[in-house]
């Protein structure tokens, strides 16, 4: 799975021997207890984990609120004896049963956009491969063939990206060669849907801790289209940092993620604060020691830094 360009592959594993007939109990963020048969708790990669690490008998404290838990208990419980389908990609039709899911599956992500996000968060943090390879089906069927203004408006954002500004971000991501898709811009406005519903999934649920001014305020508005874009562009093509408005280049999130794409050549990029970030100057260190001179005068002049 991915947030903001981070990538985890997820194996499938069967529950362990030993564990075989056993009761897990789960608790949600808001304190509500599910007890669940092994079987079905231990096709969470996660719940496994802490299983076979601190026993069965112990109560393993989730990031994740009762609704959502409830869902995804569902789907853990209906998987105990019924193994997920394998989906055709690139998918076929907008019925995902056509597409290689069983009725059931493809029923039980008909949900609205905010709880289909939810889940997808939730089959990331759990590591549930397949409850997060048919949410993610289910999103990619909401956003394809959408134009950027359509996919703004579903989605509820404000509109303060220019439109020069737009088109010259398309233009020099379709230069890049890195577009897959004939229209660049359309490309980039998919990711940024889900990057920022994703994004919005973990702070309601506490999983993501947004950073705030001293005033209290999100440093990032989370209703930006104009941010959102910019985020999503740059995951797709770090070069594009050059030309991103300063807010963009001092997302450290962000930049965070660029440096791993770009092997540490994005600090290049990043704004006058986080030049002097320690932390994620050494982080683009990590990747290549040239990185060095582009961090701020202060830290290169740094002894015990360097």
């Amino acid at each position: 799975f991915e947030v903001l360009g981070w990538l985890r592959f997820s194996a499938v594993e069967p529950c362990p021997d030993k564990l075989l007939g056993t009761k897990v109990t789960l608790k949600s963020s808001d304190g509500e207890e599910f007890k669940l048969p092994a079987e079905a708790a231990c096709i969470s990669g996660f719940v496994r984990r802490a299983v076979l690490q601190g026993g069965a008998e112990q109560e393993i404290s989730l990031p994740l609120k009762k609704p959502v838990m409830f869902r995804v208990c569902d789907y853990l419980k209906h998987h105990k004896d019924n193994p997920s389908s394998e989906l055709l990609t690139p998918l076929q039709s907008d019925d995902l049963a056509e597409c290689g899911a069983t009725r059931w599956d493809a029923k039980f992500v008909e949900v609205d956009k905010t709880m289909l996000f939810d889940l997808s968060l939730a089959a990331s943090v759990l590591d549930i491969a397949g409850l997060f390879f048919i949410v993610s089906a289910k999103a990619a069927i909401l956003i394809k063939d959408k134009s950027s203004e359509k996919l703004r408006k579903d989605f509820n954002l404000t509109g303060d990206l220019p439109k020069s500004e737009e088109e010259a971000m398309a233009r020099d991501f379709q230069a890049s060669g890195k577009a897959r898709l004939e229209d660049a811009g359309a490309e980039i406005a998919a990711l940024a849907v889900s990057l920022q519903a994703r994004a919005v999934a973990a702070e309601k649920q506490g999983v993501l801790e947004v950073t705030r001014t001293s005033a209290g305020a999100p440093k990032v508005d989370p209703k930006s289209w104009r941010h959102a874009t910019w985020r999503a562009a740059v995951l797709l093509d770090w070069n594009l940092l050059a030309s991103a408005p300063p807010e963009v280049k001092g997302d450290r999130d962000l930049m965070k993620a660029a440096l791993m794409t770009s092997q540490g050549a994005a600090l290049q990029y990043s704004g006058v604060e986080l030049r002097s970030d320690r932390d994620l100057v050494l982080e683009a260190t990590r990747y290549t020691g040239t990185a060095l001179r582009d961090a701020s005068a202060e830290l290169r002049g740094d002894r015990g830094f360097v």
